[in-house]
């Protein structure tokens, strides 16, 4: 007998994080072993030379969010993890110098 899927929702992972080899390996495993679909995945540097900004857009079932999140801030590397709905979208902002 097949599992009841899940109603999953698309969500937005905005990590901030040192830059270290391998981080991205280390957040994609979470996803993986779960078989969360991930959409999107980009990777900009910020201000601070040694941080950088991470945004995974994947697909994971709502009740599987909050908890998705701690295991991602539980990575050493990692300072803070927002979660935003993929409906609402993310606002673009662009710095120039």
């Amino acid at each position: 007998m097949k599992k009841q899927s899940k109603p999953t929702s698309q969500f937005i992972f905005t990590v901030y994080a040192e830059d270290k080899r391998g981080l991205i390996g280390q957040l994609m495993v979470f996803f993986n072993r779960r078989y969360y679909d991930v959409y999107s995945l980009n990777v900009a540097r910020t201000d601070i030379s040694d941080l950088v900004m991470i945004t995974i857009e994947a697909t994971v079932p709502a009740p599987e969010v909050f908890t998705l999140q701690e295991k991602l801030r539980k990575i050493i590397e990692v300072h803070s993890v927002t979660v935003t709905p993929g409906e609402v979208g993310l606002k673009k902002t662009g710095f120039y110098r």
